[in-house]
């Protein structure tokens, strides 16, 4: 008992000692939590093995994708209709699932064999992964951290040579969790004056997850204070410690309060000491003619990087201009490939010359799936990304030549004739896994054309009323749903094969790899749908925005806010500013955490076409 007693955490001196409720989290006593704990016997027990992976002791991120090896999630071959080789990418035997890829395959019969504590994976029964599993776990009770640590190094091996997760969550999470609950943390600093790099890494004793992240934080603000530094700027993705720290409050969990305060009192002694918070640095633009003004802003937000793109073109030609936001998800390299070449690919295409823009936004819409491909495609996206290949495409593009003179004539019939092919050893390219969301809104005279494909949204205001221009491309909506599941592909618990959360994007070759079905028919598609409608005088205003502006206020309750702006701010792109702060969360977590772009265009009067209708829609 002396020694129980001993090794409970002591808060610092100068901080008083607390009464704690141990049964939640926080420390907290509630009359509900009381009962809970009272009544524990009348409650249906958890799941043993849910209870197992979702412990504090195991990492959130292996959590959660250890819960998605067992609802099987992963693209294996086996779940895949339209691949016909469906031999395992390791031993090119059996069909390749996840109980042979985890259990019957010699590679993992390896792994297991090898690890730290070898385990013969043959003997443990089981007719699904999930079985497997639960009677691994049965028999290997002090190994359990261990069973993560191996299934990662299953998985790295499996999915690393594609480039997924390479350098990141895998070989993160292996490092993570040592014997007898250690913990490895590691902290780097970062003297920015001289650009000079400390880093270092040791072993701790650490209960969960969230003990070793505040540890960490401990470790390198200790350090940074040895240094005697003074103006320190912390960056960690604990974001619930985060979140608090920058609040100068403890973390809501009692069992890392003297951690808390030891941080806190630290802080005291920096001269400042920001903690990471979101990026509120807003890029704006203002422009007009004599049809229309504009004001366009966007703003990175939590978000660890911004892959929002935009482009903004009120003369495209003498009489149209274009507006479009591209919304980019797992990065930046197809959203800003869309804003640089879209326009252009519209403006010099047949239809649009000859007047059909809508037909023109379309296959404008697929023609950028096709630019990405190949050689000249990938180095096209590595120069506008954001990683290591950046430098590779730009020597690339001085090294091997275009061959687009050796194209018979005709062959790029019904497209734009200045996107060459070139040879090199990116030539069969399929595309960029990563994608983005696009939103595009021509206005030639009366006419306004939208096309959109994903879920940014377009928006006019009529009136004061709201109308959606565009659909928000969800995987609940029945049209979609039923191409995806024709494509071969499934839905789980919202997202494309457990995946991808809209059902239409620009990019994500992965989910277009069907060569028995068209570009519209996959199970994600560029195809937008496309929304003409004549401009009258009641119409005021039109809103183009990503979905971290639609996540925070409805189309009705956008348009109510800037028509109140309106009243007093004559700059547009300070109105998109201020929608951004009133979106932005407080804290990291849940709405308002998105990158955020939106373009407002102001119609000039008169317009003269009173009773034009939105889509078939009754004006108001």
């Amino acid at each position: 008992m002396g020694k129980k007693i001993i090794s409970i955490p002591r808060l610092p001196q100068a901080h008083e000692d607390q009464i704690i409720w141990k049964n939640k989290q926080n420390g907290k006593f509630s009359v509900k939590n009381a009962y809970i704990v009272d009544q524990l016997d009348r409650f249906q027990p958890l799941c043993r093995l849910w209870k197992w992976i979702w412990h504090p002791s195991i990492h959130p991120r292996i959590a959660t994708w250890l819960w998605r090896v067992l609802n099987e999630v992963f693209p294996f071959k086996g779940r895949l209709p339209f691949i016909s080789d469906k031999a395992c990418c390791f031993c090119g035997g059996n069909e390749e699932s996840s109980l042979h890829l985890f259990r019957d395959c010699p590679f993992a019969k390896a792994v297991w064999l090898l690890g730290e504590f070898p385990i013969r994976v043959d003997v443990i029964s089981g007719n699904s992964i999930t079985q497997f599993i639960e009677n691994l776990v049965s028999n290997l009770p002090i190994l359990k951290p261990h069973v993560t640590l191996l299934y990662s190094a299953v998985f790295h091996g499996k999915f690393g040579a594609k480039g997924i997760n390479q350098g990141s969550n895998v070989q993160i999470l292996m490092g993570l969790f040592l014997p007898l609950v250690k913990a490895g943390i590691a902290v780097i600093l970062v003297n920015q004056e001289d650009n000079i790099w400390f880093y270092t890494s040791q072993c701790v004793s650490s209960p969960s997850a969230l003990d070793a992240e505040t540890q960490a934080i401990l470790y390198g603000l200790s350090w940074a204070s040895k240094l005697n530094w003074k103006d320190i700027v912390l960056f960690s993705d604990c974001q619930v410690a985060i979140s608090a720290f920058a609040k100068n409050i403890c973390i809501p969990d009692w069992r890392t309060t003297h951690l808390s305060y030891a941080i806190l009192d630290i802080v005291k002694s920096f001269s400042s000491c920001n903690f990471c918070s979101p990026k509120t640095d807003k890029s704006s633009e203002d422009g007009e003619n004599e049809r229309l003004r504009f004001g366009v802003s966007s703003m990175q937000g939590w978000r660890a990087s911004m892959e929002d793109a935009h482009s903004a073109h009120p003369d495209l030609d003498t009489s149209t201009s274009l507006f479009g936001v591209y919304d980019g998800h797992g990065g930046k390299a197809v959203a800003k490939f869309c804003a640089k070449y879209l326009h252009q690919q519209v403006l010099k295409h047949e239809d649009y010359m000859a007047g059909d823009i809508g037909s023109a936004l379309q296959k404008c819409f697929l023609r950028m799936d096709e630019m990405m491909r190949g050689q000249k495609g990938w180095r096209e996206l590595a120069i506008l990304g954001d990683n290591l290949d950046k430098v590779s495409g730009v020597i690339e593009g001085l090294i091997w030549s275009p061959r687009g003179g050796q194209a018979k004539r005709g062959e790029l019939s019904n497209h734009v004739e200045d996107w060459p092919s070139e040879e090199g050893p990116h030539s069969d390219f399929d595309g960029p896994n990563c994608g983005s969301t696009a939103c595009v809104a021509v206005i030639r005279n009366k006419q306004l054309v939208v096309a959109n494909a994903g879920d940014s949204r377009c928006v006019i205001s009529r009136k004061g009323q709201a109308y959606n221009l565009s659909k928000d491309h969800k995987p609940d909506l029945e049209v979609e749903k039923d191409r995806i599941l024709k494509a071969g592909g499934y839905i789980q618990v919202g997202r494309i094969n457990g995946s991808l959360n809209l059902t239409r994007a620009i990019g994500d070759v992965e989910f277009k790899q069907n060569k028995h079905l068209t570009a519209e028919k996959q199970i994600v598609t560029a195809n937008p749908d496309i929304n003409t409608i004549e401009l009258c005088d009641d119409d005021e205003f039109l809103v183009l925005a990503c979905d971290g502006i639609w996540d925070c206020m409805s189309s009705q309750q956008l348009v109510d806010y800037v028509r109140d702006q309106l009243k007093e701010e004559t700059k547009l792109s300070a109105i998109c500013e201020k929608v951004f702060d009133r979106c932005v969360a407080p804290t990291a977590g849940g709405e308002g955490c998105d990158n955020m772009t939106m373009i407002l265009v102001q119609f000039k009067k008169p317009i003269n076409n009173g009773d034009a209708s939105v889509d078939g829609q009754i004006p108001s």
